[in-house]
């Protein structure tokens, strides 16, 4: 991303933050956590020093592209997010027609 013109990266799922804090660091661009859980998203918040903003909010609510846009949102990542939070970024990225990484959580469960 270093090398792009990623202006405003979105982590959809991002929890606590370990694809997200790494990314304000080293991402010349404005980092945006996306999580439902609150928890998380503090953390988040403490670990980056206030370098990643975040919005409590479903990924069902970014489905349909339009509140990527209002963020201004160049492109979307997710790293592990559980169950359909994966498909949902994808599905926002897709109708934003924003680039998209996204690397799915488990998909068989063992145990």
């Amino acid at each position: 991303l270093a090398d792009t013109d990623a202006s405003v990266v979105v982590d959809v799922g991002c929890g606590a933050g370990g694809l997200t804090s790494p990314l304000a660091s080293f991402a010349n661009a404005r980092v945006i956590g996306v999580d439902v859980l609150p928890e998380p998203l503090r953390l988040l918040r403490e670990r980056s020093g206030g370098a990643v903003e975040t919005l409590e909010l479903d990924a069902l609510a970014l489905a349909d592209g339009k509140r990527l846009r209002a963020l201004g949102a160049s492109c979307v990542v997710s790293l592990h997010a559980c169950g359909a939070v994966s498909d949902l970024a994808m599905d926002g990225a897709v109708a934003a027609g924003l680039p998209f990484a996204v690397s799915p959580c488990c998909l068989v469960r063992r145990g």
